[in-house]
């Protein structure tokens, strides 16, 4: 959750420059062809920026957003155990406004064609108009990407929390009963002490009887 989050994070701000970029390459009363040569440049880096953090982002060799496992109608999902129990589990799953995983999403919005091979630019301040559009779709499709994923997050942070104070509550239990038995055995073992105590007082005493009786004896003959 942590690594999706962080990566869309990063994309997000690249859109944000991007974004930036078209509005600048929108004003061409001041802009030279050297201006806007420079600005698409900016502009197509950060195109590619995105679409190689989209594509390359992974977790235990697992690919995070060009993988159709995580898309809520695909028969085959990922699952979350976010519980103690067999049963606490749920599907993985994102949404994306156009029902694709979300890298085929970012590449059907920034590229444009049959095949979505040629990126949007922003040569001229019509083009840039165009390619300001694309990139707001984006930053809503990402900012909706996030926000499902916060979903799940904020699931996660609360089941821990539970799990935590149980495990608090486990372990107060335990002390108690342990210091229960404790007492117990304390006092069971002064018990028994003064028990052990009396009987070798009496066995003294007893053993001083015979000794009595002998000197008594002696002083009577």
């Amino acid at each position: 959750m942590n690594t999706m989050d962080s990566t869309l994070e990063e994309i997000e701000e690249g859109l944000y420059i991007m974004r930036d970029i078209a509005l600048k390459a929108m004003n061409d009363a001041t802009l030279s062809p050297n201006d806007f040569t420079i600005l698409n440049l900016e502009f197509q880096t950060g195109i590619q920026s995105a679409m190689s953090k989209a594509l390359n982002a992974q977790y235990n060799n697992i690919n995070l957003f060009n993988n159709n496992e995580f898309l809520s109608t695909s028969a085959v999902k990922k699952k979350v155990q976010y519980g103690p129990f067999s049963t606490d589990t749920t599907n993985l799953v994102y949404s994306t406004s156009t029902g694709v995983n979300y890298y085929t999403s970012l590449r059907r919005t920034l590229y444009v064609g049959p095949a979505y091979v040629i990126p949007y630019n922003v040569s001229t301040a019509a083009d840039a108009a165009t390619a300001l559009d694309k990139v707001d779709s984006a930053i809503s499709n990402t900012s909706l990407l996030r926000g499902g994923l916060g979903i799940f997050g904020k699931v996660f942070d609360v089941t821990l929390d539970d799990l935590y104070a149980q495990e608090v509550n486990i372990a107060a239990a335990y002390s108690s009963v342990v210091d229960a038995d404790m007492a117990a055995e304390v006092a069971n073992f002064a018990s028994a002490q003064v028990l052990a105590d009396a009987a070798s007082a009496m066995l003294a005493q007893a053993n001083t009887v015979p000794a009595r009786l002998t000197s008594l004896l002696a002083q009577s003959s």
